[in-house]
């Protein structure tokens, strides 16, 4: 079983984003090469769910979806039902963006039951929480 980290781990962006009975997203780096983005989020739970929730990472827009990753956190090593108030979980996204065409976009993230799709509740309007803007050229 991976190591418990009760203290913030190391990242670039603060994102404090509330996830209802789950944790927040305390924070996030980002990386970007010619071919993909790397994003490391730090969630830190606040509740043990009994659901198994998976994170979705969309960049896109309003309207479409141009890339994304969906996986259980930390690739299926961390699911939810087994996270404790208070520890920090490290979790990677890889996003190819072979098909992205030259654009402005937006980068979300969020937490969703792939029994049904339902998301988890956020401040956000459609419990997505846009973390950033990129520019493709």
């Amino acid at each position: 079983a991976p190591e418990r980290i009760f203290a913030p781990p190391p990242f670039e962006q603060t994102a404090g984003a509330g996830f209802s009975g789950v944790g927040e997203l305390a924070g996030y780096t980002l990386s970007r090469t010619a071919e993909s983005l790397q994003l490391t989020l730090v969630w830190k739970a606040t509740a043990t769910p009994t659901q198994r929730y998976s994170v979705f990472v969309h960049l896109g827009d309003e309207a479409n979806v141009l890339a994304q990753s969906v996986a259980q956190p930390a690739n299926n090593q961390r699911p939810t039902p087994g996270w404790l108030a208070g520890e920090y979980i490290v979790d990677v996204h890889r996003l190819a963006l072979n098909a992205v065409p030259a654009g402005n976009y937006a980068l979300y993230v969020g937490l969703f039951n792939p029994v049904n799709g339902e998301r988890v509740p956020t401040t956000s309007p459609d419990n997505r929480v846009p973390l950033t803007e990129i520019t493709f050229p």
